[in-house]
């Protein structure tokens, strides 16, 4: 975890984003963008071992979510990324007034000359994983923009009733102000969908790295995800820097 803390003054569980989004039949929903608390931990790894790995790309065309090893492994690091106290929940209230769990981002710290091994996972962690290794290994973020940590991310999702409605897009903009807040300078983040990249690109995300998935393949076998350039071209690593 390296030697960063998340600031005492800085309130937890806080508010970093507000919203609102009109519902089928046309009733106004206010939602807001939170801190993940302890509550919410389980439902929130419920619906990523649920939702994200069918749903996210790399883990769908690997079939992740049908090797019980490996969803462990991925549920240990999640569990890890809470320690940090930078995850983030979007929730909203029904029309009786019963707050309803929206979607999340599993976000975390990366810092400068931190390093995490893989070794010992199985393999299709290890292959899914050294993927995005070896996407954000391309360029060094650190030197490049002159940090020494930024908010990363290892999952994003939103329940399937409350999506098309751009609430994907509106938790990633949650980030700048808990990153302000804490004293993160930038953020970035392997997406991996062509719909998480737009998602990306709407809050102010940046491409810093982009490999096609059928060149991932030409560099390492193992890294081939059969039917997965029929949904999505390519892999990216993208950032946003905060002021």
């Amino acid at each position: 975890m390296g030697n960063w803390k998340r600031p005492e003054e800085v309130p937890f569980p806080s508010i970093w984003r507000t919203f609102e989004r009109r519902d089928a039949d046309g009733v106004a929903r206010k939602y807001w963008v939170q801190d993940l608390t302890p509550e919410y931990e389980d439902i929130f790894i419920d619906n990523m071992k649920k939702i994200f790995l069918k749903d996210e790309p790399v883990c769908k065309y690997s079939n992740f979510a049908e090797d019980p090893q490996a969803v462990q492994d991925f549920t240990d690091l999640w569990r890890y990324g809470f320690s940090h106290k930078l995850g983030i929940i979007c929730l909203t209230e029904d029309e009786n007034g019963k707050i309803e769990f929206v979607g999340g981002n599993m976000t975390a710290l990366s810092e400068k000359g931190t390093k995490g091994g893989i070794e010992d996972k199985c393999k299709t962690y290890q292959k899914v994983l050294s993927v995005f290794i070896y996407v954000t290994k391309k360029r060094d973020i650190f030197n490049e923009l002159n940090i020494n940590e930024y908010l990363t991310a290892f999952g994003l999702f939103v329940l399937p009733k409350f999506r098309g409605q751009g609430i994907a897009t509106e938790i990633l903009k949650a980030r700048r102000e808990l990153c302000l807040a804490v004293g993160i300078k930038a953020s970035a983040t392997i997406f991996t969908s062509i719909i998480s990249q737009k998602n990306a690109r709407q809050a102010g995300f940046k491409d810093f790295v982009e490999i096609d998935y059928d060149d991932l393949e030409k560099i390492n076998p193992m890294w081939n995800f059969p039917g997965i350039t029929s949904f999505t071209k390519s892999i990216k690593y993208m950032y946003i820097q905060y002021s």
